[in-house]
């Protein structure tokens, strides 16, 4: 086994064989082994609250549930001039509006 096979199998050796991520579990998301496959999806960056919106509604068009992920804050670009999303107020209000949406709206994805 290469060495850097076995420090990562010793690293997870403890973390729990199932993880469940959601608010609710009627409509949690499930990661596993024997599990089906579960997608992690969406922006690297806030660009808008629109856009966020259109693209969890598309995602879950495609992909059912999943678990949606965008960056208020991307700190890494390539470049010190390039957008780096709303910031943490403004990306806390979008990401918390799609939450409130996707509980009590028409949609399936958590």
């Amino acid at each position: 086994m290469p060495a850097l096979w076995a420090h990562w199998a010793r690293a997870i050796s403890g973390m729990p064989a199932e993880m469940e991520v959601g608010f609710d579990s009627a409509k949690s998301v499930r990661f596993g082994a024997g599990l089906p496959l579960a997608f992690i999806a969406g922006p690297c960056v806030i660009e808008s609250e629109e856009h966020v919106h259109f693209l969890a509604a598309e995602l879950e068009a495609r992909l059912g549930r999943f678990v949606f992920k965008a960056s208020f804050d991307k700190a890494n670009r390539s470049s010190v001039r390039s957008y780096r999303g709303p910031g943490p107020e403004e990306g806390v209000r979008i990401l918390g509006g799609l939450r409130r949406e996707r509980l009590s709206g028409p949609y399936r994805y958590s």
